[in-house]
């Protein structure tokens, strides 16, 4: 809106009010003197006419009674005297001069004066003159009764006129008439002045409230935050009003760009994220995807710390992001360690593409503060689709991790909804197996690599299906999501205690995750059983460290509360996924379990044994025993008893089964 003088509403007001009284006053004299001059007109006008009537009704009475001209002009002159003022003339029409002559002196008159002559034909004659005197020219028609004197006419043939004059003074107006005049002035004074101050209010106040407010309304369908509202006004509180709106639509505009990088762009690596691609892919702007994943992410996390972890995703996504690929593409980040790259054509890509992105990865060095990291990758990909591209690259990236090849197509032989069957179906069979008592305990042992005994027994659930034994691989994944696992772990707690309730001098392991320990059922049945059995000696819990344990203080007040029967507690998977030196220390445990994916190349890859050394001396030095799994052959147990781990369990130590020898 251009710059221009503005008003406020007060002052706008204000001046309203002034600009309606005067155009009030002017209005009340227009229409005062409107008024007057139409009173005076039909009121004096009426009165004229009365004032003739009742003067030809005197002359008509006196004529009949036989009186002359002169004796009328007699009569004329004393009803003068009624009023002040009063002049009254009669003249004769041609007819009644027939009859009784021509007097020369009006004859002359009549002939110099255009109302008389007009009036000599019936037409009555009204008139004010500039001193506001009234002259009435009123004709006497013949009646039925004029016929004796005057044969010469017909009735209503004109006989001649009265021509009367008075003052205004001396018009006699009735207090009625005044009444009727006085309430039409007021009316249609009422009517115009109402009708100027809405049509005044609404040109300047409200209709540029609603303009505005159409304008703002306008804005609000659109949802385009870059359009603004721009009206012409001078009023000072609109346009206020109106750069306070921009101004607000400004700075949403800021931070809605602002939020929306918030929500569409990854913070560490600056690239899209996954929120980005799925809306891409919903505006069918990409029809080819590809899904990179860094392998072992989380052990080199856990191996390196952090730190160099986001270093390493920093560096990668800067690395897909300057490769020269075929055609046109963008690269995203959609979760921790998966990348994601889309492709314009809706061609297939090139194998060229990925033997590039392969190279490339494998000859790059990831150096963090003179440490060399070698990264390897994996890539699942889907062209030409239009629906679930993302799921479809995710399943061919985890059949790539499957079948351990560096990529994999994605097409409909993977059949995404078989993974949907399969979960209905072991949805079922484990409903089943609980039912009917088909979930069992197998004991995996351990031996003291001091002794060369066997310590004590994991028990490890199974499912038992006609003979077919299952391992938690195939069902605990899906328990966790049917709501299952609780009746589960609850199952394998009593049926653990059942088993060794009488072999008073063997321990044996229990898997507790921290959701376990937030089960209140589960608890209930856990610390009964240790009442009931008195067994608590001999009892170990493992802590699975899969599952980060945000809930501290309340494993800590679990490990207080078993530690008064004597439950040892240990933890388990450590060196991967959520694993925290802080655990450890705070939760004051026994035995500390190192991952199976750490142990099992100890004896080949010299980086993984610095690794193990220092946990091992670590655990040393707060008085915690190291026991280590996945112990699959001679050389690996003797590495690890060179390492230092008390105590040993794998397929070379012995392999689970559903009971043990003692």
């Amino acid at each position: 809106m251009k710059n221009k003088k503005t008003i406020s509403n007060q002052a706008m007001t204000i001046k309203i009010i002034f600009i309606l009284l005067l155009i009030g006053t002017v209005s009340v004299v227009s229409l005062s003197y409107f008024v007057k001059d139409k009173a005076i007109h039909n009121l004096a006008q009426d009165d004229a006419y009365k004032t003739s009537e009742f003067i030809f009704e005197t002359m008509y009475a006196r004529m009949q009674e036989g009186w002359g001209k002169d004796d009328l002009n007699q009569i004329l002159k004393r009803m003068q005297l009624i009023r002040n003022g009063l002049h009254i003339n009669s003249y004769r029409s041609k007819t009644t001069a027939d009859i009784l002559g021509i007097i020369k002196s009006d004859s002359n008159i009549v002939k110099n004066d255009i109302l008389l002559q007009k009036a000599m034909k019936g037409e009555e004659q009204f008139g004010i003159k500039d001193d506001g005197s009234i002259r009435y020219i009123y004709p006497i028609k013949a009646q039925q009764e004029c016929l004796t004197c005057h044969f010469n006419v017909e009735v209503g043939d004109i006989n001649g006129v009265l021509d009367i004059s008075y003052p205004p003074s001396e018009i006699k107006i009735s207090l009625d008439d005044i009444e009727e005049y006085f309430i039409l002035f007021f009316i249609l004074f009422l009517a115009f002045f109402l009708a100027l101050i809405a049509y005044i209010i609404n040109k300047k106040i409200v209709k540029p409230v609603i303009e505005i407010t159409k304008e703002i309304q306008k804005v609000e369908k659109s949802q385009d935050l870059n359009i603004r509202v721009d009206m012409d006004t001078n009023i000072t509180e609109l346009v206020t009003m109106q750069t306070s709106f921009n101004k607000l639509l400004a700075t949403i505009k800021f931070y809605y760009d602002k939020l929306l990088d918030t929500i569409y762009i990854d913070n560490m690596t600056s690239l899209p994220n996954l929120t980005k691609l799925q809306k891409d892919l919903s505006d069918k702007k990409y029809h080819t995807l590809a899904i990179v994943n860094i392998d072992s992410f989380k052990e080199i996390n856990s191996f390196y710390g952090v730190k160099v972890g986001d270093y390493i995703l920093k560096d990668f996504s800067h690395i897909l992001k300057n490769i020269e690929l075929d055609g046109k593409y963008e690269v995203y980040r959609i979760f921790g360690d998966e990348f994601a790259i889309a492709f314009e054509d809706k061609s297939e890509i090139s194998q060229e593409n990925f033997n590039t992105i392969f190279s490339i990865i494998k000859g790059h060095s990831f150096i963090y503060k003179e440490t060399e990291i070698l990264v390897s990758i994996k890539i699942g990909y889907v062209f030409n689709q239009d629906t679930r591209i993302i799921e479809k690259a995710t399943l061919a990236l985890k059949n790539a991790k499957k079948s351990k090849t560096m990529i994999e197509v994605y097409d409909n032989s993977l059949m995404l909804e078989d993974e949907y069957t399969q979960n209905i179906i072991w949805t079922k069979k484990l409903r089943e197996a609980i039912q009917e008592d088909r979930i069992v305990p197998y004991f995996m042992p351990l031996k003291n690599s001091k002794t060369g005994k066997i310590y004590k027994y994991e028990s490890l659930i199974r499912i038992d299906d006609d003979g077919e034994i299952y391992t938690p691989n195939y069902f605990m994944d899906i328990s966790n999501k049917s709501k299952l696992y609780s009746k589960l772990t609850q199952t394998m707690i009593k049926k653990t205690f059942e088993y060794f309730k009488d072999k008073k001098d063997i321990s044996f392991s229990i898997n507790f995750a921290q959701e376990d320990i937030l089960n209140q059922d589960t608890l209930n049945l856990f610390f009964e059983l240790l009442e009931e059995y008195q067994i608590g000696s001999q009892v170990v819990v493992e802590l699975l460290e899969t599952q980060e344990l945000n809930e501290i203080d309340t494993v800590k007040i679990f490990i207080q509360e078993v530690r008064k029967y004597g439950v040892k507690i240990a933890i388990d998977d450590f060196g991967t996924g959520y694993s925290n030196f802080e655990y450890v220390i705070r939760l004051k445990i026994d035995y500390l379990k190192l991952d199976g994916s750490l142990v099992e190349n100890v004896n080949i890859d010299n980086e993984t044994k610095r690794v193990l050394t220092y946990i091992i001396q670590f655990a040393k030095d707060i008085g915690v025993d190291v026991i280590a799994e996945k112990i699959h052959s001679q050389e690996v147990e003797d590495e690890l008893t060179k390492l230092g781990a008390l105590y040993l369990q794998g397929y070379h130590i012995g392999k689970p089964k559903a009971s043990i020898v003692e």
